[in-house]
């Protein structure tokens, strides 16, 4: 116990949620002393004295949703103990020796969306080795290109895309694709004339006009869809949006992904019976595809 850092042993008797020991000489010894402390949810232990030993004791953490790991000793094989671990999915292991081998062991993990790999051990086609993890988002903002992380992305989706012998038309898609951008550049003018028009009696015209836009650019069920938020920024809430890729679900629906800094977003559109497309749904990617309002 005296060979122990002292703040390990105030931790695991406490009710922490949250810890930071960054650069401290903190072993694999205090880390099972800390993991007393099953209240526990984010642990940031960058650039201690800890190795793969460590991850055993880590596991035991049934809350632990957020670890910190980077200019550690680990190697990454101790995140097999993780393969049943109900909470965990956002791990940083930057400036670790993970390599290609242990990424396959880390990416089992259940829960696992975000992972920070800069400076590891990963190759390119290691990375892409684990595309088929539909939920994996790996940020690299040194290790890979960006070009690198769009061909990823997109194998990534490839990989998940249900399998149909459907097809459609170029003229087909590019009808669906133009109804999308028309309504961006529709909500970015709307939400120019909100931005100028709040708080000076317009209300009504506000809740007006974006009742119009809905019923022309979407599905009956969003015609009385009301907005009480809209961006400030240049180009509005879809002015970063940049169609990145299709999936045919069927000759009357299909989805269309886009790209806007961090995000993926996916939009369902849905052929009418005039022939015309409309948007039905808008999902972002937050490890699974969650429902997001348009």
């Amino acid at each position: 116990m005296s060979n122990l850092h002292p703040e390990a042993i105030e931790i695991s008797k406490s009710k922490n949620k949250g810890i930071s020991l960054t650069y401290k000489p903190i072993t694999d010894d205090d880390v099972q002393e800390i993991c007393k402390c099953k209240s526990l949810v984010n642990v940031g232990l960058e650039g201690t004295d800890i190795t793969d030993k460590a991850l055993e004791y880590l596991a035991t953490l049934p809350k632990l949703g957020l670890l910190w790991l980077g200019e550690t000793k680990i190697t990454g094989e101790g995140f097999i103990h993780f393969e049943n671990h109900p909470k965990l999915d956002c791990i940083g292991i930057e400036k670790t020796k993970v390599d290609d081998n242990t990424l396959k062991i880390i990416t089992k993990i259940p829960k696992l969306t975000t992972l920070r790999i800069d400076g590891t051990k990963i190759t390119f086609e290691g990375l892409l080795a684990v595309a088929d993890n539909k939920k994996l988002k790996p940020v690299s903002h040194t290790q890979f290109s960006a070009e690198q992380m769009e061909i990823f992305k997109q194998t990534q989706r490839n990989l998940a895309k249900k399998k149909t012998s459907t097809t459609l038309s170029e003229t087909e898609i590019e009808r669906a694709k133009n109804h999308l951008l028309a309504f961006f550049k529709a909500m970015a003018e709307w939400e120019q004339f909100a931005n100028l028009n709040f708080n000076k009696g317009h209300e009504d015209e506000i809740t007006s006009k974006v009742k119009q836009l809905y019923q022309k650019y979407a599905t009956q069920k969003h015609h009385n869809n009301d907005r009480y938020h809209w961006s400030t920024t240049k180009g509005g809430s879809y002015g970063q949006h940049q169609i990145v890729d299709i999936e045919i679900i069927s000759k009357n629906r299909i989805y269309i992904h886009t790209n806007a800094d961090i995000f993926q977003d996916r939009f369902l559109m849905i052929k009418q019976k005039d022939n015309s497309w409309q948007i039905d749904d808008c999902q972002r990617k937050r490890g699974n595809w969650e429902k997001q309002s348009l």
